[in-house]
């Protein structure tokens, strides 16, 4: 386990963890029992940290999506600048990111949530945060409809590297459903989804679906030039109202994705010279063993097979094998018909 942000957290340590069947009465003190199992394994020299815990009485949030025309989600567009505001002056660099969240520990009992993502040690007055956060919400929606939670969490690109994009790339092809795409100069990737057509009176905007890691441009080396830009773009991101400051421009296939292809290819390259150089080696060991066939074909006659081998150390060498049993059809004579293998 580890704890990225806590001091030491990023050292993975061993946990044994133990879940309690919370519907078993009278349960005796944990403190004794951690002890003693913590004491069995220190007598066997394994280091570890035991963890006795109660399911009914740990916080295990899971994030579900929240339907774009819920109430919650329409009153946090009318307030989210307002949020995103109050939230920079109280935390600062400790904040994160701001969502709405269907949140519980399971999708029947998950609540509609805004979600306050902050850095671990996070200090503030919480209680106030919440009832700030509440009280620029309420006019749009009622109090017992939704709650806030703050939990630790941050935004990080996906690491791992390129794909192959070798059976589906055509030249002068325009993008299609599925296409790598990324940010040109970038080293970020990601898959092209649908096309949008999005129509505001006289207006008809045509735009496409993806990921907000494929359009989030990667820290710069300077980072007092791209720390406000991203954080801005973090909190507040982008529309045709609030146009970025910077120029966001992608490509087809992505960076990363052209490297890894381009590296696909070269390999598939040495592969058969590799395979080229070990055909060559076998035809040199071959090539004095090879073999002309002559079928010598009589009307009515058996069917009779000339093997000549060409030895070059002892000549030519000639046999003979006849198949009485197999008849040939009556036709005219065939005479001189060859037929080169490379089989012995």
């Amino acid at each position: 386990m580890t704890k990225p942000g806590y001091p030491r957290g990023d050292i993975p340590v061993d946990i044994f963890n133990i879940l309690l069947d919370t519907s078993t009465p009278n349960i005796s003190p944990l403190g004794p029992i951690k002890d003693e199992i913590l004491s069995l394994f220190r007598r066997h020299k394994v280091r570890v940290h035991v963890e006795i815990s109660n399911d009914k009485l740990c916080h295990h949030p899971e994030f579900f999506s929240i339907a774009l025309n819920h109430p919650l989600v329409k009153a946090y567009d009318r307030v989210m600048q307002n949020l995103v505001a109050i939230l920079k002056q109280t935390l600062g660099s400790n904040f994160n990111m701001l969502c709405p969240f269907n949140l519980g520990p399971s999708e029947a009992k998950a609540q509609p949530t805004i979600v306050v993502f902050v850095e671990p040690w996070t200090i503030t007055k919480w209680f106030e945060l919440r009832l700030q956060i509440m009280s620029r919400l309420l006019p749009h929606i009622q109090a017992d409809s939704f709650d806030v939670e703050f939990l630790l969490g941050a935004i990080s690109s996906l690491n791992g590297g390129g794909i192959p994009f070798t059976s589906n790339v055509k030249e002068h092809e325009v993008p299609q459903m599925g296409s790598s795409i990324g940010i040109e100069g970038d080293k970020n990737a990601g898959t092209l989804g649908g096309f949008v057509i999005l129509t505001h009176g006289d207006i008809v905007r045509r735009d496409f679906l993806t990921n907000y890691h494929v359009v989030r441009p990667s820290p710069s080396q300077r980072p007092s030039e791209s720390n406000d830009f991203l954080q801005s773009l973090d909190h507040f991101g982008s529309s045709r109202m609030r146009l970025l400051a910077n120029i966001i421009t992608l490509e087809s296939p992505s960076g990363l994705d052209k490297d890894a292809t381009a590296t696909h290819i070269s390999e598939r390259l040495e592969a058969m010279r590799e395979h080229e150089t070990e055909l060559n080696a076998t035809l040199c060991r071959v090539a004095p063993w090879l073999v002309a066939m002559r079928l010598n074909v009589s009307a009515g006659g058996p069917l009779e097979v000339i093997w000549r081998r060409a030895d070059v150390k002892s000549g030519l060498v000639r046999s003979t094998v006849s198949y009485p049993n197999i008849m040939p059809p009556r036709t005219p004579p065939l005479h001189s018909q060859i037929c080169q293998t490379g089989s012995k």
